[in-house]
Parts: C-alpha cells; sequence; structure tokens
C-alpha cells in the first residue's frame, strides 16, 4: 500500500492531537493516572478510617 507524503503528514498530525485531546479531557473529568492513583489512595485511607 502506497501512501503519499501529504496523507502521511496528515495521520502523523492527528493521532497526537487526539492523544493530546483525550489527555485534556481525562484530567479535566479526573480520568488522567495521576488523579486515579489520588483518588485510589483517598478511597484506602477512608476504608482504613471507619
Amino acid at each position: 500500500m502506497h501512501t503519499t507524503e501529504t496523507e502521511a503528514t496528515r495521520s502523523y498530525i492527528i493521532i497526537p492531537a487526539s492523544a493530546r485531546a483525550r489527555l485534556a479531557h481525562d484530567m479535566i473529568t479526573g480520568k488522567s493516572p495521576a488523579t486515579k492513583v489520588k483518588a485510589y489512595n483517598h478511597a484506602q485511607q477512608t476504608e482504613w478510617h471507619k
């Protein structure tokens, strides 16, 4: 399969942009790895204090 330089460039630009958008969305909605770890640790501490 032969891809033109323009197609290759286009797909190269689209992928990182969507990944960045997803990461930003995850950070806003609290799904980023760092937030997940914090939420998990908080849940564990809450369990211990019961």
